[in-house]
């Protein structure tokens, strides 16, 4: 466990050592920074009590903070990547500016490597429990201006017409009447936009019900717009298939 101690949207130092949660006065902040890192008293010209009324020091798991070299695979991924997220992200193409649909955020990792990449993130789940660990997630990141949490009923997407750039879904569609959710995705789509999914591929109708079969992911990309680039990944105990539908322009 780390503790990020935080000014208003600066993150200023790191420290396991700190009780999991509460707020200091500015005297009393700026001693505890100085008698961690004195060096931080340079800073004292830059963060003054005039700006920071307080510090908020909150406890979160080592693992949800993502390092930068950790990020550059996903903003410039190859065509030929043994990653399928990556590869993914090769198909989304450049994200800086983009508004993004992350559909079926679960526990916000995507939402937040989408947000660390530049992109507006609308985070969507049916979960409220996955809705506030993406909000947490982005917030110990840095990235949580970047990103809009809302609530899923069903296929339904809440979002206006044309409204994302693009969209993200490594979430399992098999729960969803996947051509209802298709075209809710071309809804919110904007002209020329495009769609990137990750899901279990199976060849034959009887093998593995967790999975989607040709004829279905045939269909969602029809239901969409157009069938795009696509790559099968062969992983231990299963397989996945990588591709994107396009809206038309």
């Amino acid at each position: 466990m780390v503790c990020a101690v935080h000014v208003i949207g600066t993150e200023v130092l790191r420290r396991p050592d700190i009780s999991p949660k509460f707020w200091l006065s500015w005297s009393s902040a700026r001693r505890l920074l100085n008698m961690i890192n004195p060096a931080l008293e340079a800073e004292r010209s830059v963060i003054s009590p005039t700006t920071v009324e307080t510090y908020e020091i909150r406890k979160y798991p080592s693992e949800w903070i993502i390092p930068w070299q950790s990020i550059r695979r996903y903003e410039e991924p190859s065509a030929d990547t043994p990653s399928p997220l990556e590869y993914a992200f090769y198909l989304l193409g450049d994200l800086a500016g983009k508004t993004v649909v992350d559909l079926g955020c679960n526990e916000g990792l995507n939402s937040v490597i989408l947000g660390l990449l530049g992109a507006k993130v609308m985070s969507l789940d049916g979960s409220d429990a996955n809705l506030t660990m993406t909000e947490d997630r982005a917030r110990v990141n840095g990235v949580e201006r970047n990103l809009t949490l809302r609530q899923m009923r069903g296929a339904r997407i809440p979002l206006d017409d044309g409204q994302a750039d693009r969209v993200l879904c490594t979430s399992s569609l098999i729960d969803f009447d996947c051509l209802d959710l298709a075209r809710q995705i071309r809804r919110v789509l904007k002209p020329g936009g495009a769609a990137a999914f990750v899901q279990p591929f199976r060849r034959l109708t009887w093998f593995s019900k967790q999975a989607l079969t040709l004829r279905i992911i045939d269909g969602i990309s029809r239901a969409v717009g157009r069938p795009g680039r696509r790559r099968r990944f062969a992983l231990r105990f299963r397989s996945l298939l990588v591709w994107e539908a396009q809206k038309e322009r």
